[in-house]
């Protein structure tokens, strides 16, 4: 039930956006969970948007931010230079990054991911089959971003755009925690 009432609260109606999806405040909201409540692993698998097989599982044993975002989502366009930024900047520390890319059709996708030069995959989930696997956690707008720990369990969220300086502070502390 707790599933269906996530994946319902991200499907509320939102004129302005493509049915059934609404974009986040400016405000982000952000939670770094202790590693006793570290639960949910969420099933993140499917193609990407060339259509190759992807599954965030192949990243076991490395931190993994997992960014939820729409081609036509206004916050979404303005956080991807910060994730790419961190993307770059985070590789010496064990992340790796993953994008699912939800309500979108794949040529305006692929557009969007060229022209704002994101490095890493994405997975193409239009129908948001994968927000089902965050449980209780779901995404409820986009943007929306998870980081993953190195057993795969959601080890913190952010609620709304995220920005390089708040996404990197995360990822040095979890990192510090895992070593």
């Amino acid at each position: 039930m707790r599933k269906t009432l996530a994946v319902l609260a991200l499907t509320a109606a939102c004129a302005a956006q493509p049915a059934g999806v609404q974009v986040a405040a400016t405000t982000v909201s952000s939670k770094v969970l202790l590693q006793e409540d570290r639960s949910v692993t969420p099933s993140l698998r499917g193609a990407d948007l060339e259509g190759r097989p992807f599954d965030v599982a192949g990243l076991r044993g490395k931190l993994v931010v997992v960014n939820y975002w729409g081609s036509w989502c206004a916050p979404c366009r303005k956080e991807t230079p910060d994730l790419v930024r961190a993307a770059g900047r985070a590789a010496p520390l064990g992340v790796a990054f993953a994008g699912v890319n939800i309500r979108d059709n794949k040529d305006s996708a692929r557009a969007f991911a060229r022209e704002l030069g994101v490095p890493y995959p994405s997975l193409f989930d239009p129908g948001m089959a994968s927000a089902l696997g965050f449980g209780a956690m779901a995404p409820r707008a986009l943007p929306a971003t998870y980081v993953l720990d190195r057993q795969g369990r959601v080890a913190a969220f952010f609620f709304g755009a995220v920005t390089e300086p708040s996404l990197m502070a995360v990822l040095r502390g979890l990192a510090g925690d895992a070593r």
